[in-house]
């Protein structure tokens, strides 16, 4: 009985002591360890209140895991920021508006100089080898990139660590940018307050995608750099402001469940060592406009799977957009072999056919992609196209408006039945056609066919005024500018006419029709070597139209060289028999020369102090600009839409020259400028050399 009791007190004796040593019931597994309610909770609570940075910790341990996006394929300097997402992998993190469609990427990491760190951008770009990367993958919603380093990081790089939660409101962020613009030294540093993470649509649209909104005064040149908490922790990607916010002084970034989640994607396509993750990564590469990597992948997927049809339709787009046509044909017509169901293979080779001249083809090719999808609204487009360039009306606006039942809203086709009624003369129809795309969507395009189809109708002043805001919707839109022109010229209008065109040519300096046309204006304003000057340019830039040899003949009649005269007329006859052919045996150019005198020329001075204020495209200028009789000076100034100043200073002496508007200005060191001069309304119209760009002064004195 004794021995019972005592082996009954051994026993929950050795069961103490068991759980008190933390050693399992069952042999191979491990009890939790047991620890009194006092220190689990001062435990706890040193997990919780991790130790605060401060600003300066904080800025020095992100310094070692930031990069600068110096240059991306041939774009601007200063492009955007980097943040190195794992130093061992070689992988930085982006925005995907900062790589946009480039290949390859060069870099900058921080350097110091004694411990201090090197500010000046041009010890990194002339002094500093950089570091070249390649991307990877890119996501276009999230506008997230990941960039892989050639070669190794160097031992000072580190990886800056993700945060387990995303950021919350009131919570301070850090931020440093490679070279942002209105900076002067490189990877400064700022910070602010998050004001809310929120679920909404980013700067490049797509589905809803995880936001933070904060106060930080950031620039361009801050995209893609790394939030980072006051851990010193990554919990979002800066992209400046956000599209859908309108409070003043906000902007954003991408927050750290997007990243995470891109980050996840990635590593399940990378490497892609399936046909399957290869194609996959092919689409994600053409979506993003990386059609070199996206033909590499495809050809990955066709080498592990050579029936691959989509691998070869997807590669002969790639390929299309290349304009690598014949190579394009062949992938399509690869896929068709391999899968005759294909419709967007039929549709994708009828539209290389097209583009290669054989309508013939092509349109079956568009017939089999309807039989196949008789739903396909890109194949009724593609052959409208295809009719509408045959001249074939009718039919194109069949096709249109079949495409059109397909999508209610489908603007391409919408635009082109427009311009096909245009061509039928069926003007009214063609309006409503415009305005319905404009309606849809109101962009500039649509705006300006708004106005064709009312200039078209007879109902020129509403046409003008449309045109204008064309131009004010995108200064940079040539059409509008070149259909004002021709509306001011056929008025007679030829200093209106010579106002657009100048904005023209700045917007597309290769057009030859614009040169072309404002070299009929300065003809008509007796501007003769302006206007030879342009039509010179013109046929510089296209030598097969024959009537710029025919403007270009009377000019030089007109200024009294008739041997050159009657070369152009004769060539214009060469290039054009039809139109021109009366000419081909011509001897000698019957019109009068037009040729001003000097006096004439020089009748209205440019004497005295000019004075030009005001904002063009979005651009702050300031300028004033004085002649006396011989000397002249002047100091520019301006402000770019980014607050970045600028300013250029310049005196020496100047002369009229002989026989038209032209100024030659010699500068202190002897160097000298032709520039182009004149006088309209009591105006100053002078175009400054170093802006290329012409500027209208008041006079002051």
């Amino acid at each position: 009985m004794k021995n019972t009791t005592l082996r009954k007190r051994l026993a929950a004796t050795l069961v103490a002591s068991v759980l008190m040593l933390g050693i399992g019931t069952d042999l191979g597994q491990a009890a939790s360890p047991q620890f009194p309610a006092e220190l689990t909770g001062k435990v706890q609570k040193r997990e919780q209140e991790r130790e605060e940075l401060k600003p300066k910790q904080v800025y020095q341990k992100m310094l070692k895991g930031t990069v600068w996006i110096h240059q991306f394929a041939n774009q601007m300097a200063g492009h955007g920021t980097g943040w190195i997402v794992d130093a061992d992998k070689g992988l930085v993190m982006t925005n995907h508006h900062v790589v946009d469609r480039g290949e390859d990427v060069i870099m900058f990491l921080p350097k110091f100089d004694q411990g201090k760190l090197v500010t000046d951008p041009e010890e990194y770009t002339k002094y500093t080898r950089p570091i070249k990367g390649k991307v990877i993958d890119s996501d276009r919603t999230r506008d997230l990139a990941l960039i892989r380093i050639e070669g190794k990081l160097p031992s000072s790089a580190e990886s800056l660590p993700m945060a387990k939660e995303s950021a919350s409101p009131a919570d301070m962020l850090h931020v440093v940018g490679g070279l942002p613009s209105g900076s002067n030294g490189v990877f400064s540093y700022t910070n602010g307050y998050v004001r809310e993470v929120s679920h909404g649509k980013g700067v490049n649209g797509g589905r809803d995608i995880w936001l933070i909104r904060h106060n930080i005064a950031t620039n361009r040149g801050n995209s893609g750099g790394a939030l980072v908490n006051s851990h010193g922790e990554v919990v979002g990607v800066h992209n400046m402001g956000m599209y859908d916010v309108a409070i003043k002084g906000t902007s954003g970034g991408i927050d750290l469940k997007e990243v995470k989640s891109f980050i996840k994607e990635v590593e399940s396509l990378y490497p892609a060592t399936t046909a399957k993750a290869a194609y996959e990564a092919g689409k994600r590469h053409y979506r993003a406009g990386r059609y070199d990597s996206a033909i590499d992948y495809f050809s990955s997927a066709i080498r592990k799977d050579s029936k691959h049809a989509e691998a070869y339709r997807m590669r002969g787009w790639s390929f299309t957009v290349k304009k690598d046509l014949d190579s394009a044909k062949r992938d399509f017509t690869s896929a068709i072999e391999h899968d005759s169901t294909n419709w967007n293979a039929f549709y994708g080779r009828g539209k290389v056919l097209g583009m290669q001249g054989n309508s013939k083809a092509a349109i079956a090719d568009q017939n089999e992609a309807i039989r196949l999808n008789p739903k396909a609204k890109f194949a009724y487009l593609q052959r409208g196209d295809l009719y509408r360039a045959n001249r074939q009306y009718e039919n194109a606006v069949k096709d249109y408006s079949r495409a059109i039942e397909t999508d209610k809203s489908y603007i391409s086709a919408i635009n082109q039945r427009g311009r096909t009624y245009l061509n039928l003369g069926l003007y009214t129809k063609a309006l409503a056609d415009f305005e319905e795309a404009y309606r849809l969507r109101p962009h500039p395009i649509y705006c300006n066919n708004v106005a064709v189809a009312l200039e078209r109708m007879g109902k020129k002043q509403e046409a003008v005024q449309l045109y204008q805001r064309a131009t004010q919707m995108d200064p940079n839109y040539t059409l509008p500018r070149k259909n004002l022109a021709l509306v001011y010229m056929e008025a007679k209008n030829y200093d209106a006419a010579v106002y657009h065109l100048n904005f023209a040519i700045q917007s597309d300096p290769k057009s030859s029709q614009f040169f072309y046309l404002r070299a009929k204006s300065f003809d008509a304003l007796k501007q003769l070597k302006l206007a030879l000057t342009d039509i010179n340019m013109a046929i510089q830039l296209y030598k097969k139209d024959a009537d710029y040899f025919a403007v270009r003949s009377a000019i030089l009649s007109d200024l009294g060289y008739e041997a050159d005269a009657v070369k152009d007329i004769r060539y214009a006859a060469k290039l054009n028999p039809k139109k021109y052919g009366s000419y081909s045996n011509a001897k000698h150019i019957t019109a009068k020369p037009r040729v001003e005198s000097p006096k004439k020329q020089k009748s209205q001075s440019v004497g005295g102090t000019w004075s030009f204020k005001q904002t063009v495209h979005g651009v702050r200028y300031d300028c004033l600009i004085a002649f006396n009789a011989t000397h002249f000076e002047y100091h520019l100034t301006w402000v770019d839409a980014a607050g970045k100043p600028g300013q250029v200073r310049r005196k020496g002496t100047y002369e009229i020259t002989d026989g038209g508007w032209q100024v030659v200005l010699r500068s202190s060191g002897g160097h000298a400028t032709k520039t182009d001069i004149g006088f309209k309304d009591g105006l100053l119209v002078i175009q400054i050399p170093e802006m290329n760009q012409f500027f209208s002064f008041k006079r002051v004195k």
